[in-house]
């Protein structure tokens, strides 16, 4: 059971890390991209929720700082989870604290998307916050959409 658990929190954590990971071809995604990925998302969000402009000088420093702040809670996460697929030599106790760590960094990653949405109220109708989700669930599936495309092939 503790084996199957581990493999499931390894998959679910695995993939948003291989969105990155990809090497080689042209046009795939990987860490040098990143800043052409924000660009994208950017252009993605505003249309999505129909950021007029003063809204998005509001909400792009305000969604960035919450970015940064999710992407290091998700290391966290990438590095324990890195640690545990190591797990032939790890004591029960590592293995606990890992699988700790892990569960601690998704009750962060809660509070800050929590502490978030109150600020994205602040600036934006609550119609426009609730299409901040919609985009971003759809942003991933694009992403996700666009490896699949690149490994098959496709430009």
């Amino acid at each position: 059971m503790k084996k199957l658990l581990i493999t499931i929190i390894i998959f679910g954590l695995t993939v948003p890390i291989s969105l990155f990971g990809q090497g080689g071809s042209e046009g795939r995604l990987h860490w040098k991209n990143y800043e052409a990925i924000r660009a994208e998302r950017i252009a993605f969000f505003t249309e999505k929720i129909g950021l007029a402009p003063e809204e998005a000088e509001k909400f792009w420093p305000l969604f960035n700082e919450f970015q940064d702040k999710k992407d290091k809670i998700i290391d966290k996460r990438r590095n324990a989870v890195r640690k545990l697929s190591e797990a032939e030599g790890l004591t029960t106790t590592e293995i606990e604290n890992y699988t700790n760590d892990i569960i601690d960094s998704f009750k962060e990653e809660a509070e800050l998307i929590e502490k978030y949405h109150l600020k994205f109220k602040k600036i934006l109708p609550i119609e426009k916050v609730g299409k901040i989700y919609v985009a971003e669930h759809e942003f991933k599936s694009y992403l996700l959409h666009k490896i699949k495309g690149n490994k098959n092939g496709k430009k």
